[in-house]
């Protein structure tokens, strides 16, 4: 007798099972994941010309315990043996490195080496309790989901991922693109405890469509008032989702479908041979879901009894040889309106009838329809950024009350996430210069406290409040300068405070501002005039920029040569521009770019041509630079020193039209890094504020990142990029001090 298992009868299958040993999995858990493990490989069975099984651990690192060549383990008792052995191993670090499983299986197992037979059905299932999760010590760097899922969708392998635990349903979409749904399967369970109960799903999902499995498959929908539209989409998807997984044909599994709300209606029969074809039958579900009835109610006790009576019949198509299957989806529980005299119908009577002769078993999805939008928590403060007078605290909040769920609405049209209101923390009180005489015992703490006094009551002089931000943010490798306002300041307290910066007097708050310029000039170091530099300026030109911002950023680009200087056996430049795709324009080597008017005609030329394609692929730029600018083939010189400037107006921008895939800054990075090139990120615009985490990705650790609301801004900030370009950017700490 042929074994039938599943559906998939005499089917010889290569299953690889990928175990999740995380050091987050509890002794209970781990046991219960062997044995569900070994029910498979019973239910399955395993034999030397028949279904052979392969095994690999994951956690942080990532192990091949047996391949499909393993002789050993062709027997049942000795692969129950390893699956118990090595899954109850605990491993020394966190982490669960899910891609490398993925892409390990992908090029080692699935190939001849590893055993894969080309007559087999290639599958692969992976248990797992949670999302990949990476730990800040581990450097290898991520795989994307697309790379192992082509490689595995080349080879023909089905992909099943049965995920455990409630926090999963949460990352259900992570957890789909793992599975490479639709092609995969996701199975989504909330404990283990259940996972015993749902090992026929896990066995039936390892068949595919299950060929030689023949079903009469009733989908019952719940169309009622109360489902909005979004609710409508998701379930069509869901439902045409089950059909592309088993399948429909005339000698193969026939599917029905009833839809209900005050009224129930057979839309199709098992014997309507229209709805043997897959598309026509997404098209019926398309129209029928898409009808909002005119009346309140939700009558699934009437779409069950008739169901019962009339679809699991002869007359309705029902085959004596088929396994009978109602799914039901529906929003809520039943409902009849005031003005609906029909008598409820108990659920008892019409699954009484199912029962008898037919068999039929039935499925209800409820919780995985509903769909569900984020809410925001409540406020949470900081402190207030000073200890006296007016200043400004930070309120935040998270996307966490609920969070949003199976494709609900983020918290975006509910307002900012973050917000800075004003804070008043009294008067504060002023301080004569004997405050800081050389003889005080002033401590330090106590001296920075006073200046942050001293400095909010001058706070109309917004031009000092901003040197003075940058006391708090930056604390080494900086110049101090003291300035004294008024005619009694004492030079010696003003030394004091500087240490060994610079002094700068000015007698009055009206001439305040006519300093400014004499404290930068003290404050900041000049340009690095003796250092020979190869500079990539990589320019976004997306078409997101108008012919003001072009017009803007080629005038700084041009200033900045001006400043630098460009000569043979000085300072040479290369330009790369990038939107939806990424040129090197000019390379090291370009010899007319030596000169400085060919150049900056250069740039104008190149950087107002505006691209026919969306997309601002600062990914590939970056990329690019790192493997094909910075060589010797290009021009870069061993004696110079490497600098990469990226002017861009927003965050990287891939187009759904464009499928390359993304490409980690951290890799491209990396690779710089290791050739000593210093990354400048210029971002400019009000987008870049928002895309800081961006920038500061693009830009790496040892990058440096400037921001600037708008290009009109530019020109007076090229300083910033110039010192930027001699290593260390030199930045202004200024104490402010001020005597009564």
């Amino acid at each position: 007798m042929s074994r039938l298992v599943g559906g998939c009868r005499d089917q010889k299958m290569d299953i690889a099972i990928l175990a999740d040993v995380s050091k987050s999995m509890t002794p209970e858990e781990r046991s219960d994941q062997i044995k569900l493990i070994n029910k498979l490989v019973e239910k399955k069975g395993v034999s030397f010309s028949g279904n052979h099984f392969a095994f690999m651990t994951f956690a942080k690192e990532v192990i091949i315990e047996s391949n499909f060549n393993d002789q050993s383990y062709y027997e049942e008792g000795k692969l129950k043996d390893l699956v118990q052995e090595k899954s109850s191993v605990i491993p020394k670090f966190w982490g669960t490195r899910i891609d490398l499983a993925m892409d390990l299986a992908a090029k080692e197992l699935f190939s001849e080496q590893g055993g894969d037979r080309p007559d087999a059905k290639n599958v692969l299932v992976m248990f797992t309790d949670g999302k990949p999760v990476k730990t800040k010590w581990d450097e290898r760097p991520d795989i994307p989901f697309e790379d192992f899922l082509e490689a595995l969708e080349s080879k023909d392998v089905s992909v099943i991922v049965v995920a455990v635990g409630e926090k999963l349903f949460q990352e259900k979409t992570t957890m789909s693109k793992i599975a490479g749904t639709p092609k995969g399967e996701l199975l989504l369970y909330p404990n283990f405890d259940d996972l015993p109960g749902h090992l026929d799903d896990i066995v039936k999902a390892t068949c595919g469509k299950c060929p030689d499995q023949k079903m009469d498959i009733a989908i019952l929908a719940d169309v009622s008032k109360s489902m909005d539209r979004r609710q409508r989409s998701k379930k069509i998807e869901l439902i045409n989702e089950i059909l592309e997984k088993k399948g429909v044909s005339s000698s193969g599994n026939h599917f029905a479908l009833v839809t209900f709300a005050k009224e129930v209606v057979i839309e199709s029969n098992f014997n309507d041979q229209s709805y043997f074809e897959e598309n026509k039958l997404k098209d019926l579900v398309q129209e029928k879901l898409n009808v909002i009835p005119k009346f309140w109610g939700t009558r699934t006790d009437l779409a069950m009894d008739l169901v019962a009576r009339e679809l699991f019949t002869e007359q309705g198509g029902d085959r004596s040889n088929a396994e009978n299957f109602i799914i039901m989806f529906t929003d809520g529980k039943p409902f009849k309106s005031k003005w609906d005299e029909r008598p409820d119908i108990p659920f008892e009577d019409s699954l009484e009838v199912l029962k008898l002769p037919n068999q039929v078993k039935i499925l209800l999805l409820f919780s995985l329809l509903q769909v569900i939008d984020g809410g925001y928590t409540e406020w949470s403060e900081s402190e207030c950024s000073v200890s006296c007078g007016e200043g400004k605290k930070t309120l935040t909040r998270t996307c966490t009350n609920p969070p949003p769920f199976n494709g609900g609405k983020d918290c975006s049209e509910l307002g900012p996430a973050k917000k800075t209101v004003k804070c008043n923390e009294g008067l504060c009180r002023e301080y004569s210069s004997s405050s800081f005489k050389k003889d005080s015992s002033v401590t330090t703490s106590e001296l920075k406290n006073k200046i942050s006094e001293i400095c909010f009551i001058l706070r109309p002089h917004l031009y000092i409040t901003s040197l003075f931000h940058l006391i708090l943010s930056f604390e080494k490798d900086v110049s101090t300068v003291a300035v004294g306002i008024g005619k009694n300041v004492q030079k010696e307290t003003l030394r004091q405070i500087a240490g060994g910066g610079s002094v700068v007097e000015v007698d009055d708050f009206d001439k305040l501002k006519g300093t400014i310029e004499e404290i930068k000039s003290k404050a900041c170091s000049g340009d690095c005039h003796d250092q020979i530099l190869d500079i990539a300026i990589l320019a976004d030109v997306s078409r997101s920029m108008n012919f003001r911002q072009r017009r803007a950023k080629i005038k700084l680009i041009d200033d900045l040569v001006e400043k630098k200087g460009v000569s043979p056996s000085g300072n040479h430049f290369a330009l790369i521009t990038f939107a939806k795709d990424v040129i090197i324009e000019s390379d090291f080597n370009n010899k007319s770019n030596y000169e400085e008017d060919k150049l900056k005609h250069f740039v104008q030329k190149t950087v107002y041509v505006k691209p026919k394609a969306w997309g601002t692929r600062t990914d590939l730029a970056m990329d690019l630079a790192a493997k094909e600018l910075f060589t010797e083939q290009r021009g870069d010189r061993p004696g110079a020193k490497n600098i990469i400037i990226l002017f861009t107006d927003g965050k990287p921008f891939k187009s759904r039209r464009d499928k390359r895939r993304v490409i980690p800054f951290k890799d491209s990075i990396k690779v710089l890094e290791s050739k000593g090139v210093s990354i400048i990120v210029v971002g400019v615009g009000r987008n870049v504020f928002r895309a800081k985490r961006n920038m500061y990705e693009m830009a790496g650790e040892r990058g440096k990142v400037l921001l600037y609301p708008s290009f009109d801004d530019l020109p007076g900030h090229l300083d910033d990029i110039v010192k930027a370009t001699c290593g260390k950017l030199s930045l202004l700490n200024c104490f402010i001090f001020r005597c009564v």
